[in-house]
């Protein structure tokens, strides 16, 4: 008897099986390019508490507003300095000139203090994204770095390590699990820390279930297990 024929033929069953885990190895996909939608950094600057009461008392539109209130403004806040620095200066302060406010706060000629943001910034964008959400700019920018890299360090362990696993407690059981692991833990980003950890695991559970998934779909076309004793 030939290996197809013991086997048997790939039916109805086999087909709606096989053809589950594949949709199930396509869902993986966002994993791997998501971060170019998650950590999407739009424009900002810092945030200034009394800009916005002193531009609607002097009347600014919002590019006045930024050319007297944001240090190096050249229209598109490209530099360091329009995106994590602000000047020391209390805008609440009663007397401002609305033509030159820095002049009459420091005194004309007079170099104004710069400082690090504070009260946050102000990011120019509808949207949001992990950057957004966790303040992940200037000084903590390296974090974003970090979420990044984490995610192919573990799909590299994960690929060592889960079909280890699943070998010895069953190939099912493994799928499922990686499966809540990536889809539960990566929904409750509650700190930046968190987010990291939580991809770390996903990294680890990703492959898993990318391996696991292909090995049932083996078993399944064949009909068969691998060896006595080894659950699927």
């Amino acid at each position: 008897m030939t290996f197809l024929e013991r086997v048997k033929e790939f039916d109805f069953f086999q087909r709606k099986a096989f053809f589950a885990l594949c949709l199930h190895s396509a869902t993986f996909a966002p994993f791997y390019a998501g971060i170019f939608f998650l950590g999407f950094t739009p424009e900002h600057r810092c945030s200034s508490p009394g800009v916005a009461e002193l531009s609607q008392r002097c009347g600014w539109s919002l590019e006045e507003q930024l050319n007297h209130t944001v240090p190096e403004w050249d229209g598109h806040g490209a530099s360091f300095s329009s995106r994590c620095r602000r000047y020391e200066v209390d805008w609440n302060t009663t007397g401002i000139s609305c033509t030159d406010p820095l002049g009459s706060l420091v005194g004309s000629g007079s170099t104004v203090p710069l400082g690090p943001c504070r009260d946050g910034w102000v990011y120019d964008s509808s949207g949001s994204s992990v950057v957004t959400e966790f303040n992940l700019v200037c000084e903590d920018s390296w974090k974003l770095d970090l979420f990044q890299s984490c995610f192919p360090c573990w799909v590299f362990i994960g690929s060592m390590s889960i079909g280890y696993i699943a070998d010895r407690l069953g190939h099912k059981l493994c799928l499922l699990v990686t499966n809540v692991i990536s889809g539960v833990l990566m929904a409750l980003e509650l700190s930046c820390t968190w987010m990291v950890t939580s991809h770390l695991l996903q990294g680890l559970a990703s492959e898993g279930g990318w391996l696991t998934g292909s090995v049932l779909s083996y078993a399944v076309r064949c009909n068969c297990t691998f060896w006595a004793g080894t659950p699927v």
